[in-house]
């Protein structure tokens, strides 16, 4: 997997932090304090550019209003889910919708894609439909409900790179 620069770390469940080329730091899904799989020695985060959050449930923004007090990052999320921050101390928001893109960070291009969540079985069908080169496996074996693994994804992916992190682990 080619991320051209980039550093992506893994700091479990769905949250994950870029570094770009430029020192920019961009967390995605930033569930990390309470985590219980976010790894001791990064529960302490140093600096945010950016918050990209896809949705408002509590593993995925748990912890976006400290973060946003402490660093005061542009958060981009659902135009709500911004309006909601923006009333929790967020001064620099950019709203989007499904099938919108941004550029954050300087040079890194961000954009919406819809994602069937609580509430369907596609049976192989997400890669498919967005025909990635590359996938890393995220929100699985947080909590007891989540028992899926890599390997199963593995099995249902075919011409795709699975790239299985672990917690705390960064690749470039």
């Amino acid at each position: 997997m080619n991320l051209k620069g980039i550093k992506l770390t893994w700091l479990g469940h769905a949250t994950f932090r870029m570094e770009t080329s430029a020192g920019k730091i961009v967390i995605i899904d930033p569930w990390i304090m309470h985590n219980p799989k976010c790894p001791e020695s990064e529960k302490k985060v140093k600096k945010v550019d950016v918050l990209l959050c896809t949705h408002g449930h509590l593993d995925h923004i748990g912890d976006a209003v400290e973060l946003i007090k402490q660093h005061q990052p542009l958060v981009v999320g659902m135009p709500e889910l911004c309006g909601w921050l923006q009333t929790k101390g967020a001064k620099s928001v950019s709203g989007m919708n499904k099938g919108g893109t941004q550029t954050v960070a300087g040079d890194v291009k961000v954009t919406m894609v819809h994602a069937n969540h609580s509430s369907g079985a596609e049976d192989g069908d997400a890669c498919n439909l967005l025909k990635p080169k590359a996938v890393v496996p995220m929100h699985f074996g947080t909590l007891p409900l989540l028992t899926g693994t890599p390997a199963e994804l593995r099995r249902l992916v075919s011409g795709v790179e699975v790239v299985e992190m672990k917690p705390g682990e960064t690749i470039s």
